[in-house]
């Protein structure tokens, strides 16, 4: 039994935890911050909502998963039988289908699956916060823990470059307090070109607030190695990276940091109370993520359970929008005022604003007028919200090539997002980027490539990969260059646009299609200029 334990623990071991670098110096140009950000979102945020799908529908996904092995069938029935939260750890501790199952989700960044064990993070989270509590008083001011790892040349040079940095562990980390026994589980492995062994040296100051951690030696299926789990997302300064010849092995060395050491903190702060204020939070922050048909999953399935209740329907509205359906999403957000009318509270002023937005975007530009002074009125003592209103009313005298009064309200917009918003939101992101568009309209390129490219390296910073504002940037410096003549620079951004908008949106045929006809008529004007040069040099020969 020892033995077929130690082969089980080995395993686990070479088995790579998902990291995620945070605050490197070019992370402005890889989205590493707004994976971590809304990484972190997503579990926050499942952590303090209701369950979304019951045990009964974790266990039709554990059956369909392993239909075809009776071994683990019995083990998914006796979970469905047995199961507590008492008993979350125990379970994840086991070789079992939830160990396996939890670990793929994680490490694919699975959010539809990854919401299915929402019952289960949330027990595993519970008993780690009740027993950190109970053992904190008897941990050493300083404390060490330790993991052996089996970690990819790449994944390891990669740490080498970001020492001083920090990392995000995102999964469960499990760990142990003996330094011997994290070894043993490495030490018959021999490094090649793709692979090194690797031990963690965790050092943790239990005096800083952070995620919890505990001994759950008591509670695991491994009760002889003194292990200590570490929660999803748990966050590590990387100290040092030296290579101990004699083990053969590169040691790691990491501090347990608190969360306030984030640069990231204020953004992620402010965003954190935008989504806890709203109960709807899990559909938004799918919203957000560009994960569309889980969105309106959600937002229907809370439909079920609150039917007359407008935020779920401003919820399908701005789905919609965002997929180009622009009168299903007008459909939605005038269902949502017929719920709020005649009252005048906040709630009113939000379906003026988005359906002023939906106005704007069919270029009926007199309703939207109508609704985003409506919004505008409703919103004079609330300056964040105001910017908004003053945002989208720039908006539209841009398109109306009003631009000296386009620019006033952009400018007074931009006032408001530098005094109430972290530095780089998105909103402030997308105001710069329009004033962009105003000095592109005005001829005045090197100025609105400036803007343009501030805007995009925000967006790039704190926007999902895919989200339609990075394809709008792309989309607006392609259309600059266009302008300006370089058509080879214009087709690349635009190539980049359409990239984002097939793996991102690919339901929005609007865009998709602008962006397709713009592509088009640079290869036409690139191929008929071509024809001409060459028709020439043979008149000439």
């Amino acid at each position: 039994m020892a033995s077929i334990n130690n082969k089980l623990r080995r395993q686990r071991y070479y088995e790579s935890v998902l990291i995620s670098s945070v605050n490197r110096t070019e992370q402005s140009h890889t989205n590493l911050d707004s994976s971590f950000i809304y990484f972190q979102l997503l579990i926050d945020i499942l952590l303090k909502s209701n369950c979304v799908y019951s045990l009964h529908d974790f266990i039709h996904i554990c059956k369909y998963e392993y239909y075809n092995d009776l071994v683990e069938q019995r083990r998914i029935d006796e979970f469905h039988q047995t199961y507590t939260q008492e008993t979350s750890i125990e379970w994840y501790t086991k070789d079992c289908f939830v160990y396996r199952l939890l670990n793929r989700v994680l490490r694919q960044q699975n959010t539809d699956l990854l919401i299915k064990f929402q019952f289960l993070i949330k027990d595993i989270y519970e008993q780690l916060e009740q027993f950190h509590q109970q053992q904190k008083r008897d941990w050493d001011h300083h404390q060490y823990v330790y993991r052996g790892q089996l970690m990819s040349t790449d994944e390891l040079n990669h740490m080498k470059s970001n020492i001083g940095e920090l990392i995000s562990m995102n999964s469960f980390l499990s760990t142990t307090l003996d330094r011997e026994l994290a070894r043993e589980f490495i030490c018959c492995t021999e490094n090649n070109h793709n692979y090194q062994t690797v031990l963690f040296e965790i050092e943790i100051d239990r005096s800083s607030k952070r995620k919890p951690y505990a001994n759950i030696t008591q509670q695991s299926h491994f009760d002889s190695e003194e292990e200590i789990l570490f929660m999803i997302g748990s966050i590590f300064r990387i100290v040092a990276i030296n290579h101990e010849p004699e083990l053969n092995t590169w040691i790691v060395q990491l501090v347990f940091c608190d969360d306030n050491e984030l640069e990231l903190k204020p953004m992620y702060d402010y965003m954190k109370m935008e989504f806890v204020n709203n109960k709807y939070a899990l559909g938004k922050l799918l919203w957000q993520r560009c994960e569309f048909d889980q969105a309106e999953y959600y937002y229907r399935q809370q439909l079920l359970l609150h039917e007359n209740d407008s935020e779920c329907y401003h919820g399908l509205g701005l789905i919609y929008r965002t997929k180009g359906h622009l009168d299903s999403a007008l459909v939605y957000h005038h269902q949502a005022l017929e719920l709020q009318l005649p009252s005048d509270h906040k709630k009113l002023a939000y379906s003026y604003g988005y359906i002023g937005e939906i106005h704007i975007r069919k270029d009926e530009n007199q309703l939207a007028l109508k609704y985003f002074k409506l919004a505008l009125y409703m919103f004079t003592n609330d300056q964040p919200n105001s910017a908004w209103c003053c945002h989208n009313l720039g908006i539209l005298y841009r398109k109306q090539k009003q631009y000296d009064l386009a620019l006033k309200y952009f400018h007074r917009t931009l006032e408001k997002h530098q005094k109430y918003l972290p530095k780089g939101h998105p909103h402030e992101a997308a105001t710069i980027n329009q004033i962009g568009i105003i000095y592109r309209c005005q001829g005045q390129y090197l100025q609105a490539l400036e803007q343009h490219e501030k805007a995009l390296e925000m967006r790039l910073k704190y926007l999902p990969a895919q989200h339609p504002y990075i394809s709008q940037s792309f989309q607006t410096i392609g259309l600059l260059y266009q302008d300006k003549g370089d058509n080879e620079q214009a087709l690349y951004y635009y190539d980049q646009a359409e990239n984002i908008i097939k793996k991102g949106s690919p339901s929005n045929h609007r865009k998709l299609t602008t962006i397709q006809q713009q592509i088009k008529s640079i290869k036409i004007t690139t191929t008929a200029d071509f024809l001409y040069t060459d028709k020439k040099f043979l008149c000439k020969s």
